[in-house]
C-alpha cells in the first residue's frame, strides 16, 4: 500500500478518481509489472503497477530524468535485481518508494499513485 502522497499525479488528465479498480492482484506480475492507461493521446495518463508478494505500489509512468515513459516494451518494468529499471536511460528505482538508487536521475524518484489492496483487487486510494 502506498502512503504520503503529492496530488499532482490526480491534477493529470484523464488521472483515475479514487475508488477506481485498477485489476486484480494477481494480474499484476511480480517479474514485470503492469502499466494502465486512462484516456487516449498525448494526454493520456500511463501509470504502472509493481508488485512484491501481497504488497501492491502504483506510479506515474515517467522518468523524471526526461519525462520518457519508463518502459520500451508493454508490462516490462521490473528488471532483474528487482527494481524499477528505466529502459532508456537504465535508471533504477525502488520499488517501495520509487526513489533512484542508480542512474541520471540518482537522488530524484517516480511520482508515486496512491494505490489499496481490496481483498483480490487493487484499486485508487484516496489522494
Amino acid at each position: 500500500m502506498s502512503t504520503g502522497f503529492d496530488r499532482a499525479w490526480h491534477e493529470r488528465p484523464h488521472a483515475p478518481e479514487p475508488g477506481t479498480v485498477l485489476c486484480r492482484v494477481d494480474a499484476v506480475p511480480e517479474a514485470s509489472g503492469r502499466g494502465l492507461r486512462f484516456g487516449d493521446g498525448k494526454q493520456a495518463f500511463e501509470m504502472i503497477l509493481v508488485r512484491r508478494g501481497e504488497s501492491v505500489w502504483g506510479y506515474v509512468n515517467q522518468c523524471p530524468h526526461f519525462k520518457v515513459p519508463v518502459n520500451a516494451r508493454p508490462d516490462t518494468f521490473v528488471n532483474s535485481e528487482g527494481l524499477i529499471m528505466c529502459a532508456w536511460h537504465y535508471a533504477k528505482f525502488r520499488l517501495e518508494d520509487g526513489h533512484c538508487i542508480d542512474g541520471p536521475c540518482e537522488g530524484l524518484a517516480l511520482k508515486p499513485v496512491p494505490v489499496q489492496v481490496d481483498g483480490a483487487s487493487i484499486r485508487i486510494g484516496a489522494a
